[in-house]
């Protein structure tokens, strides 16, 4: 009870701290603290999740010392209830699995690196709270087995990663540890000069790259962005004395800029000197996207809270990803409140500025980084006054009213406490909002009305809708209800039981079952099998009453009977349905269902 009371706590300050559970840093030791927590409650003869109901306690005792506590009280509730409620139903699905794997447990009574992994990366499990609870059943744990498999997996991961950045090309990493740093220029410039200093070409390094072949060039100096941060690589030109390029990417390992480069007239070697200039047009409009998601995440902590943390995000050409630290969806309101915000600091036409300071400095700013993130001692702010100040080594717009228009297009979720907006910006915000307008403007004219009021006629078509289904419905079973009665005059009675077993040609399945249950109406005491001919297909339904089951299944005779006609079916003892694919053999598929039926109650 005590480890639960200082958990509880612990759980509460980090929350109000920012913090979120996940599986990295910070984050992996709340949720390490609260799970083991929540599992000794569950120990203790807990049946269900507690730990909110502790957060008054601990409120209680230090919210008048700690009045964020307080402030924050409904938020750290709302985390604690999510996160415990998903152990808990990981801790069933993985405590079952585990046991079954402790079952069969060789003589040795130690739990394999493997299977703790599995329980790791399956269902959660961290590997203190696996080996706590294998200690309790007198088991050990390998935990060099669940290193190494932990390790295989970030191996994996790295070689992806090392594989990306190199355009496609794995790349010796000692070979780029002994190019120089390239100099970046292009905060300033879009065009600079340079020299080669190394070519790559299928992952080696050479001297000269040809006409019609692509590679990676290095130079000493470009205005080129790699990849990084989120935001894309630019595309541009770079030329030589004897060779016309096109730069269709540019990637980073380590300070090195490698530049993804197809040769279109002469051959580039090592020491030319080069012009290098980027488009122009797609960089301004990444500019305007990189703005646009420093204003996004300002308006999501204005909206939504301070507790908002960027988790990742992708910058492209006036399109933007941004994923978030949430644990909820962002409802409809909240996302305009929040594209509200966003517009109108565009529509203040703010100067986006840009420094360097001491990283020690910039925390004492207040400056947002990107929890995780690796940064030198000294780091380059960009700084929207006094709406946002970030830690950011992109490319932005000279101003905000450079970014035009921000329209987001989707929220979603892409895991446990993490959200994603995708955004548009500049020409293709425009672009997507006038083909909304004529898509609106098309279906109004349809409606005869206006596109302001273009809701407000689809909620009446609806209802028009509506009153037409239950008119037809109504049809449709008296219609059935009438095609039934003529069914029963080719009935046959087999022991006081109704058999019927008929054709109704042009009847899909939905009109089998409709028709099925009229009969059965008339006929309480009887055993009904329809066949249908519908869009190339033979469906099949089967009703028996329910005082009829011991005697026949339903499933039974569709099966045998939808087999006749090439093809299956099943479902339960008093209805199933199936289909076959042989129009040709229903006069035997009839005949079947009939002898089936008349041998079920026959005495």
């Amino acid at each position: 009870v005590k480890l639960i009371s200082e958990h509880s706590r612990m759980v509460a300050f980090m929350i109000m701290d920012g913090i979120l559970p996940s599986n990295e840093a910070r984050g992996y030791v709340l949720r390490r603290v609260l799970r083991r927590a929540s599992r000794y409650g569950k120990l203790l003869g807990v049946s269900e999740p507690f730990m909110v109901q502790i957060l008054p306690a601990v409120i209680a005792c230090m919210g008048d010392y700690y009045t964020e506590l307080r402030e924050k009280q409904s938020h750290i509730a709302k985390i604690i209830g999510i996160e415990e409620g998903r152990f808990w139903d990981a801790l069933q699905a993985g405590t079952v699995h585990l046991d079954r794997i402790l079952e069969g447990i060789g003589s040795e009574r130690v739990l394999s690196g493997k299977d703790a992994f599995m329980l790791y990366d399956t269902f959660g499990f961290p590997l203190e709270l696996t080996e706590e609870i294998v200690a309790e059943k007198g088991v050990g744990l390998d935990r060099e087995g669940f290193e190494a498999a932990m390790q295989e997996q970030r191996t994996r991961a790295r070689g992806d990663r090392q594989k990306a950045m190199a355009g496609g090309d794995e790349i010796d990493g000692g070979l780029i540890g002994t190019l120089p740093v390239t100099k970046f220029l292009g905060y300033g410039s879009e065009i600079s000069t340079g020299k080669i200093v190394a070519i790559f070409e299928n992952g080696q390094q050479v001297d000269v790259l040809p006409d019609g072949h692509h590679g990676l060039i290095v130079a000493d100096q470009t205005p080129f962005y790699a990849e990084s941060g989120g935001q894309i690589g630019d595309t541009g030109t770079m030329k030589g004395e004897g060779f016309d390029a096109t730069v269709t990417d540019v990637r980073k390992i380590g300070g090195v800029h490698l530049h993804v480069t197809e040769i279109v007239s002469g051959q580039a070697k090592v020491g030319d000197s080069i012009h290098l200039e980027i488009d122009h047009h797609r960089r301004s409009a990444i500019r305007r996207a990189h703005t646009a998601t420093h204003l996004l995440q300002y308006g999501l902590r204005q909206v939504l809270g301070s507790q908002v943390a960027q988790a990742g995000s992708v910058v492209e050409p006036d399109r933007l990803r941004f994923d978030f630290s949430h644990y909820q969806a962002t409802a409809p309101e909240e996302l305009a409140q929040v594209e509200d915000l966003v517009n109108a600091r565009v529509l203040d036409n703010i100067e986006v500025g840009n420094f360097e300071k001491a990283i020690e400095d910039a925390r004492k700013l207040g400056a947002i980084a990107l929890f995780g993130e690796k940064y030198g001692e000294t780091v380059r702010l960009v700084q929207i006054d006094p709406y946002s100040l970030e830690f950011c080594g992109g490319t932005h717009a000279h101003r905000t009213g450079d970014i035009g228009l921000v329209t987001i297009t989707s929220e979603s979720s892409v895991g446990a406490g993490l959200r994603r907006i995708e955004a548009l910006t500049g020409d293709a915000a425009r672009d997507y909002l006038n083909q909304i307008r004529r898509t609106a403007t098309a279906a109004a004219i349809e409606l005869n009305t206006q596109p302001t009021e273009l809701a407000a006629a689809v909620d009446r078509v609806l209802d028009e809708m509506k009153t037409k289904d239950k008119e037809i419905a109504r049809l449709v079973g008296k219609q059935a209800g009438a095609a039934a009665g003529d069914l029963l005059g080719n009935a046959q009675t087999v022991n006081g039981v109704t058999i019927v077993a008929e054709h109704v040609a042009g009847g899909d399945a939905a009109q089998l079952e409709k028709l099925a249950d009229a009969i059965a109406d008339k006929a309480p005491k009887s055993i009904i099998c329809l066949i249908g001919e519908a869009d190339g297909k033979v469906p099949v339904v089967c009703k028996v009453s329910k005082d009829l089951v011991g005697k026949a299944k339903a499933g039974d005779i569709v099966k045998q009977v939808a087999g006749v006609l090439g093809g299956g079916g099943g479902g339960r003892p008093e209805f199933a349905r199936g289909s076959g694919s042989d129009p040709t053999k229903i006069p035997t598929a009839l005949e079947t269902a009939r002898d089936l039926m008349a041998g079920c109650v026959s005495p």
